[in-house]
């Protein structure tokens, strides 16, 4: 029995042991393919190679150079190959054979070949690598299309509507080898980036060049749109290009006086036309530019605002890299510098600047401004940590939102400005601290906006009277009333209610200067609209939204109410017609209500005849734009270039009466921008379209279509933009 159970022990050790080196083998197999899988040790680093080849454009005839490339090369040398070989092998895309492709010189283990391809069209380019000391296998895999010939496009770009989760047409402009010749026909396809497969979105004229494709029921983000050229069964050009899909539009756009800026903030594009004589569009040269066309530049990443002077533009961009209140953005500035508005040089011999280039960074400064808060809350943060930006004829803005040094770490803000001064002086040439704003350059609580006119500047705040202005006030555009009383010691009164002074003085309100007979804690802010206080004027209050234009001035206030001031004389206040002459009532030199807003019993002030809910606005240089709580747009002011969506030459060249407007084909406006005589809004179909001044031979819209080789146009047009590169 003993030896029986000795016998039957040893039986099944040996058997645990057989089975512990199995399970260990098994085991060891396993963990490596785990490994190979989760990317741990050589296998997988060395599992997939890199194929290169010597030019983008592959044409069939001439022979190019294909080279492989490890993906990690510490781990794999392919140029030495005395431990390995190389197998090279060529396919048409679907993976059937291919004709017509001779290596030129042979392929016998080599990591650099030359191939010639007698036939255009789509292929796969395979590499095998095979280590010889591990019998390891490893391979790469490249798609290209070989081309018909070198020069003479068939496909020149693509261009499309607004990027959105919907709908999108998409056209394809001709090249200069016979496009539309009915010996050619096209193929279009979508992928997903970084995909191979196609989605299922095109839904129109697949097989010509122009098609329309829908997003609706994708996810969001970038896609590939292709377009293929085929010469009966040949395939002959290929173009393509990318495109960013989100749920929501975002854009700052910025009109100048002859040049557009258009920044798609999602898809981080800068789009730049018009006219290029200064250097404003950015491009590197003064060619104007007539169609929408994406400024690259390594400059332009990590978008957040654009803003357009007369002939300057300005970008407020960086890393995006979050450090707390402050974002790590820089401004960069170019186009015409004659006073100093681009701010990035002191040199007075630099009139302009052609690319983005970076606006002169300024130390942190920690004297406080006479009149202001404690010293502790006065530091000034250096450039980099601007917050919003604003351009208006040949001057420039920028402020600041930071959190102060002391021990209560209040939110303070601060404004820097350079460019043209008073009365054609130059003010700066590089960013300034603003010496006279409220309080000093320093106020307690954040700036929310910038609203710069040609020659004057209305901003908010959130602490204290929240409206604030500087600059020329000669028509009441600064909405200070021409002559003063003072109350209590420092509370400014119109001595005629509602500023009715039609001569204007021609006080300039730049920091650095004040008039006499304004308090200097008070100087700078809006006077409260006519009526709310008596006869005494004190300051207005909560205002979202303010605009500026060419001398006079638009804001809302919170209860959807819409008041301006400022110059008149194309009506663009829309305060009507003078009951007692017939015409265009006077300049206001205080905020006159032009529509009520939510008006409830206790209201006192003004109770206009409009009771609309105004959510936007928007000013060009003598022309408005309001948009109310239900999408509804209004309109008033200059029409002589067709800005109010009236010919004038069959309808008027002005109107001061706000009027409200139906788009063909848009149900509500989103959102409007406007400049100079030009506009661009967003419909409800979440197109941007635009209208105005077109300048026929300089094409200021932007626009290629039939029709707009005119002045201007009143009746919007859909704006089409190109295709990205896929690298972008």
């Amino acid at each position: 029995m003993n030896k029986m159970r000795f016998r039957f022990s040893t039986i099944a050790i040996i058997f645990a042991l057989v089975a512990s080196f199995i399970l260990i083998s098994c085991s060891s197999i396993d963990d490596e393919k785990t490994d190979i899988e989760n990317g741990n040790g050589i296998a997988k680093e060395l599992s997939s190679l890199n194929i290169t080849h010597d030019d983008r454009r592959l044409v069939r005839g001439t022979p190019f150079t294909f080279k492989t490339a490890g993906v990690n090369t510490d781990l794999i040398v392919v140029d030495n190959l005395s431990d390995k070989s190389v197998e090279w092998k060529v396919t048409k895309s679907d993976d059937t054979d291919a004709t017509g492709v001779t290596f030129v010189d042979g392929i016998n283990n080599k990591n650099e070949v030359k191939i010639n391809f007698t036939n255009a069209g789509d292929y796969k380019i395979l590499t095998t690598l095979t280590d010889t000391t591990t019998a390891k296998k490893y391979t790469g895999v490249k798609q290209i299309t070989v081309y018909a010939s070198a020069s003479g496009k068939t496909v020149a770009s693509i261009i499309h509507d607004t990027p959105k989760k919907g709908v999108m047409n998409f056209k394809a402009i001709a090249g200069t080898d016979g496009t539309g010749s009915t010996s050619k026909t096209y193929k279009w396809k979508v992928t997903k980036y970084n995909s191979m497969d196609a989605i299922s979105g095109i839904i129109e004229a697949d097989t010509a060049l122009n098609t329309t494709i829908d997003f609706t029921a994708q996810p969001v983000g970038k896609y590939i749109v292709s377009l293929y050229a085929y010469d009966g069964e040949e395939q002959i050009d290929n173009y393509e290009g990318s495109i960013n899909i989100s749920d929501k539009e975002n854009f700052s756009i910025a009109i100048g006086d002859n040049h557009t800026l258009i920044a798609d903030i999602n898809s981080d594009l800068l789009y730049v036309y018009g006219v290029n004589d200064n250097g404003q569009l950015g491009t590197g040269n003064n060619d104007n530019i007539t169609t929408p066309t994406i400024l690259k530049n390594s400059n332009v990443r990590f978008i957040k605002q654009v803003s357009a002077g007369k002939n300057h533009s300005l970008l407020l961009a960086g890393t995006g890299e979050d450090i707390g209140i402050h974002q790590n953005y820089k401004i960069y500035a170019w186009g015409d510098n004659t006073y100093g508005q681009l701010g990035t040089t002191n040199d007075s011999t630099t009139l302009n600047v052609d690319t983005p280039t970076v606006v002169v960074e300024m130390e942190a400064d920690e004297e406080p401004e006479a009149g202001g808060v404690n010293s502790d809350d006065m530091v000034i943060p250096a450039t980099k940590y601007f917050n919003g930006i604003g351009a208006g004829g040949d001057q420039s803005f920028a402020y600041s939102n930071y959190k102060s040094n002391s021990s209560s770490k209040r939110v303070n803000s601060m404004l820097a400005e350079w460019g043209r001064g008073e009365k054609d002086t130059i003010y700066s040439r590089i960013p300034k601290y603003a010496s006279e704003g409220p309080r000093g350059g320093v106020q307690k609580g954040t700036v929310q906006f910038l609203a710069v006119g040609v020659n004057h500047i209305v901003m908010r705040y959130t602490w204290a009277y929240n409206l604030a202005s500087f600059g020329s006030n000669s028509h009441g555009q600064a909405g200070k009333c021409e002559t003063v009383g003072m109350a209590n010691g420092n509370i400014p009164y119109c001595d005629t209610i509602g500023g009715d002074i039609s001569t204007g003085g021609g006080n300039y309100h730049y920091p650095g200067y004040r008039p006499s007979g304004f308090n200097p804690l008070y100087t700078h802010y809006v006077f409260a609209p006519r009526g709310e206080t008596g006869t005494w004027v004190a300051y207005v209050d909560n205002v979202p939204l303010a605009a500026a234009g060419d001398s006079f001035s638009l804001l809302i206030r919170n209860d959807g109410s819409l008041y301006s001031f400022g110059k008149n004389d194309k009506g663009q206040l829309g305060l009507g017609n003078d009951t007692e002459t017939g015409t265009k009532t006077k300049n206001k030199f205080q905020p006159i209500k032009v529509f009520q807003g939510r008006l409830s019993d206790t209201d006192v002030g003004d109770k206009v005849t409009r009771k609309e809910v105004i959510v936007d606005i928007a000013t060009g240089y003598s022309h408005s734009y309001a948009i109310d709580k239900e999408g509804k747009l209004f309109t008033w002011g200059d029409n002589s270039k067709g800005q109010l969506l009236s010919d004038p030459k069959t309808d008027t060249e002005f109107s001061a009466i706000p009027t409200g407007i139906t788009i063909t084909g848009i149900t509500k406006i989103l959102d409007i921008w406007a400049g100079a005589n030009r506009s661009i809004a967003l419909g409800d179909d979440r197109n941007l379209y635009t209208w105005g001044e077109n300048k026929s031979a300089l094409k200021l819209l932007g626009v290629e279509e039939v029709g707009t080789d005119k002045d201007y146009h009143s009746v919007p047009i859909k704006m089409m933009f190109p295709l990205a590169d896929i690298g972008h």
